[in-house]
């Protein structure tokens, strides 16, 4: 399976033919996550296409109005389709910048554990879920494997448990839209569903009413895109072990200040602190898309952090420093 990707701008140079190939530019692959499709990368691949040959992508099926199967898509398709998509999309040789908003992240720093020859770097908005050791577990036996441990925002329990209810809730709508029929359900909860998220400062909520960003989802939002909070909490409740493993590349995390629930913690944040690939991290001012609302902002801080990578890349080429 391949994900649903855009090349932007994507066009013969002029004078250009087969025996005259384009020149070969890095390569950013843009994953969306719930519930987008690739508009929501309209602002920032522009941004980019000059330097980047841009590659934007979304979840199975977030580019349809049906899906292509109800029972959605668990982690290990939609890892797999990320996999494939990648290679499809880039010779052998070739590696790619994730760029990764949302549940993109997730499945995205599970592509950088599962094929770190294939990343150069890693732009994750939004989401830190991230891999720690475990205080209480052995120490690995084996040099160089580590024993680790899904953490979400301990020591902040309130974070926590409203983070848990939300990403329950729809794990809820997506069996009962299973059960009932997504189209009953989905018009019975996406507007509660959008005001709690308005309420958690994921989506604003400007005086009476409330909005998503400029670039919205082209397909109506129903309960069968909810498929990654149901596979999710179904694996993590069977005992599977989800954590991400660390990004074996520098990393650029960025997220919304304006949020009351934060989809990461200072411990994640610590992380990125002690890695040896030289990470960074900023808060941006706005909500769950703050790269669409803020995007100048946002295309400030990572064209400050490609540059970091040029320049790195020229102290000690061709391998990381580290």
């Amino acid at each position: 399976m391949l994900l649903s990707t855009i090349e932007v701008g994507k066009e013969r140079p002029v004078g250009g033919s087969k025996k005259q190939p384009r020149e070969r530019k890095p390569v950013l692959f843009m994953l969306a996550g719930f519930p987008d499709d690739h508009s929501v990368w309209t602002k920032l691949a522009a941004e980019f296409k000059t330097t980047f040959r841009v590659v934007v992508a979304c979840l199975p099926d977030y580019d349809k109005r049906k899906p292509a199967k109800t029972a959605g898509h668990n982690l290990d398709e939609v890892l797999g389709a990320i996999i494939e998509t990648v290679n499809a999309v880039t010779s052998a040789d070739e590696k790619v910048t994730l760029v990764l908003h949302g549940w993109g992240c997730f499945f995205g720093y599970h592509y950088a554990g599962t094929r770190p020859e294939k990343v150069e770097a890693v732009v994750a908005f939004d989401s830190g879920l991230f891999p720690t050791r475990s205080k209480t577990s052995p120490k690995p036996k084996q040099k160089g494997k580590q024993t680790l441990t899904l953490k979400f925002s301990t020591g902040n329990l309130k974070n926590t448990a409203k983070r848990m209810l939300y990403q329950w809730v729809f794990a809820a709508c997506f069996v009962l839209g299973n059960v009932l029929g997504t189209a009953m359900v989905s018009r019975a909860v996406i507007y509660p569903l959008w005001k709690f998220g308005a309420w958690v400062g994921y989506i604003h909520e400007p005086g009476e009413g409330w909005h998503m960003p400029e670039c919205t989802p082209s397909k109506p939002i129903r309960t069968w895109m909810m498929y990654p909070y149901y596979y999710f909490w179904r694996d993590a409740f069977q005992g599977r072990q989800l954590a991400p493993p660390l990004p074996q590349c520098q990393v650029l995390f960025l997220w919304g200040t304006g949020k009351r629930v934060m989809a990461h913690d200072a411990s994640f944040l610590h992380a990125l602190d002690t890695s040896p690939w030289e990470c960074a991290y900023a808060g941006v001012e706005g909500g769950h898309w703050f790269f669409i609302d803020q995007h100048r902002e946002t295309v400030a801080l990572m064209k400050q952090f490609f540059a970091s990578l040029k320049d790195r890349a020229a102290e000690c080429p061709p391998v990381w420093c580290g």
